[in-house]
């Protein structure tokens, strides 16, 4: 699970925006801290149930939950500029890039949360998707 976290931090870090700038100023992997910079993304790690897939193999679902927190305060702006954001993430599983640079045997976009219901930073909009990452294994 580490090497798809560090993974997960270090790509989310790398997306640029539309001046060539990184697109968001704090990524932060806790539920413990508030941004202090926005655009900011925070990443928590949720409970993973081993599903058993046939006697001798299992299926590990790591699932992550990614927000996206606007820089706008603005209603309108904030929850577009939010949700344009979260967009950028979701590229990252687009074109062949289901297997996650080969961490992990495919990945899947779960669900897309446009607005939170309850945000971290309750002055800006917040957006989220839940990525499930899937590794088979079997005993050796």
């Amino acid at each position: 699970m580490k090497a798809i976290r560090d993974h997960l931090v270090e790509a989310i870090q790398a997306i640029e925006d539309t001046n060539g700038d990184p697109a968001f100023k704090e990524v932060l992997f806790t539920r413990k801290a508030k941004p202090k910079q926005f655009p900011s993304c925070l990443i928590f790690a949720n409970p993973i149930r081993p599903i058993p897939t046939t006697v001798a193999s299992s299926r590990f679902p790591f699932i992550f939950e990614v927000h996206a927190i606007a820089l706008s305060q603005d209603n309108l702006e904030g929850f577009d500029e939010a949700n344009n954001l979260l967009g950028l993430i979701t590229k990252l599983f687009e074109d062949d890039n289901r297997q996650f640079d080969y961490l992990v045997d495919t990945s899947e976009i779960d669900r897309i949360i446009p607005e939170v219901d309850r945000p971290r930073v309750r002055t800006r909009h917040e957006a989220a998707v839940i990525i499930r990452f899937m590794k088979w294994v079997s005993p050796r």
